[in-house]
């Protein structure tokens, strides 16, 4: 056991090597994905404008939730909860180091149990598991309050982005294939999934931002009521890919529109937008104020990237600057920018046939 530093606070914490092995499990690799969830909740509770509660269900050490509580101003009380008892022992050891007594509640509960036991109780939910957070989506949909922020992390990233898609068929229920897109593609997977499971509970989820590491996350809005609902699932359909020349298009196609080739379908798929570029750029300037390096790139509103690199292989052309890439596409008329989640991704609403001339 050894004394760790991250944000503005210090804890206890095995010597980090992390696999389900440790007694407690805490992952330092993590610590910028907690650096933009302390920005993106500050965001939040500054909107929100009132005191939020918040839940970590599956809190392990503590750190996440204690950096909540030091780091952002208006947190009314945070329920830290572990099914494992050495994980509770912690988390109450680490909030004496830190001198924090009010606002906590300590449990440990199946994390299902905890939140079914407290309907439309909190702010904020955020589900970090070691794996899928399937299981924990109708829960969290349960516990969740109107207007609240839900944060989920997936760390089965080869099943979301097309590598294991039989496992991705099973676990989330959608079909996925290879893509030059697969970081979108994962993170979509994970979006829908969440959608799916609150749409049961007629609650709508819209995604605010996203980003990868070895996981796939996700942030975004709650709406507890039909119509919410009802609009995210109109906007969930199928994406027709190939993989021989990249083309792609949404709806159910059986051969590709532009080489002939047999087409891969995905889905079914959120369509619709996976950042609020408005939110985002307000999260990397709280991110910049606290010291974190934190930039989301500005996206334009179109389902998956193509990557260039890949683009430029396939079609046995020679390489290009991305800039001069989107310039190109942006004086025909066409939407275009770089991807925060492939830094040779370009979004863009031209087909491939209108890339590959742009990249010849």
């Amino acid at each position: 056991m050894e004394i760790l530093k991250e944000g503005k606070v210090k804890f206890y914490s095995h010597k980090p090597e992390p696999t389900k092995k440790m007694p407690v499990f805490y992952n330092p690799e993590m610590g910028k994905q907690r650096d933009i969830t302390v920005s993106a909740l500050s965001v939040f509770q500054n909107k929100a404008n009132r005191k939020i509660k918040v839940c970590d269900p599956l809190a392990g050490s503590g750190v996440r939730g204690i950096r909540i509580l030091k780091e952002i101003k208006g947190i009314e009380n945070i329920v830290f909860n572990d099914v494992n008892s050495e994980s509770v022992k912690l988390i109450k050891k680490n909030l004496r180091l830190n001198k924090i007594i009010k606002k906590t509640e300590i449990k440990k509960q199946d994390a299902r149990i905890l939140l079914f036991e407290n309907k439309s109780s909190f702010d904020y939910i955020d589900i970090d598991p070691f794996g899928s957070p399937i299981k924990y989506l109708e829960a969290s949909a349960f516990a969740i309050r109107h207007k609240g922020l839900f944060a989920a992390t997936a760390t089965d990233t080869g099943a979301l982005a097309g590598s294991f898609p039989k496992t991705c068929l099973r676990r989330y229920g959608i079909g996925v294939c290879k893509t030059d897109f697969y970081k979108e593609l994962g993170v979509r997977v994970l979006i829908t999934s969440i959608q799916q499971a609150f749409a049961r509970y007629a609650v709508g989820f819209t995604p605010l931002m996203c980003h990868e590491a070895h996981y796939f996350r996700v942030i975004g809005t709650v709406e507890k009521n039909k119509a919410a609902a009802d609009k995210i699932v109109g906007n969930i359909g199928y994406i027709s890919y190939c993989r021989r020349c990249l083309f792609r298009k949404i709806g159910i196609l059986q051969e590709c529109e532009n080489c002939r080739n047999k087409t891969e379908l995905i889905g079914p798929s959120w369509l619709g937008q996976i950042q609020d570029n408005n939110f985002a750029e307000k999260v990397s300037e709280e991110g910049e104020k606290r010291g974190f390096k934190i930039k989301f790139q500005e996206e334009a509103d179109v389902p998956t990237y193509y990557d260039i690199s890949e683009a430029c292989s396939r079609h046995k052309l020679g390489s290009v600057k991305i800039e001069k890439v989107i310039e190109k596409l942006t004086a025909k008329g066409f939407q275009a920018s770089r991807s925060s989640l492939c830094p040779t991704g370009v979004k863009t609403d031209a087909g491939i046939r209108e890339l590959v001339k742009i990249l010849k």
